[in-house]
């Protein structure tokens, strides 16, 4: 059974599906806090215009997506050894069940500067389509 505030942290993570239907561009990141209290995968989404976080998601797709890391952040992360937000992808979200996509692609602010493939660690910038499930980012048609 849950607790009062797991009941309400939850109900409030119910509550923020603003994502739902959105068509704008936004920014999506994976959030470590929120994953790490609710145990499983949860990644932020932001509405590009107004910057605020309209929802959260454990899985769903991006089109025309840009990968974005910022170098500062990413100094950062180095120099102290604590997580920030600072890297993430830009796109618009497409409201159709997600997939597993040809090319898996990964970010470790401790080991690289920006997104790459996992297979070869080649930097990754932009992608046609990119799908947010279980933890793993893939991508189609990767640039």
């Amino acid at each position: 059974m849950l607790s009062f505030k797991e009941y309400f942290e939850e109900a409030e993570l119910t509550q923020r599906t603003g994502h739902k239907g959105f068509t704008g561009r936004v920014f999506v990141y994976f959030n470590i806090n929120l994953s790490d209290k609710l145990k499983t995968p949860y990644f932020s989404v932001k509405n590009m215009s107004t910057g605020r976080v309209i929802g959260h998601e454990t899985s769903f797709m991006v089109r025309d997506a840009t990968f974005k890391v910022s170098a500062a952040g990413n100094e950062r992360v180095n120099r102290e050894g604590k997580k920030n937000v600072h890297a993430g992808v830009v796109g618009y979200l497409v409201h159709e069940e997600p997939r597993a996509l040809d090319t898996p692609v990964t970010y470790n602010p401790y080991k690289y500067k920006t997104f790459v493939k996992v297979a070869d660690e080649t930097p990754v910038h932009s992608a046609d389509l990119v799908s947010f499930a279980n933890r793993r980012l893939t991508a189609e048609n990767v640039k």
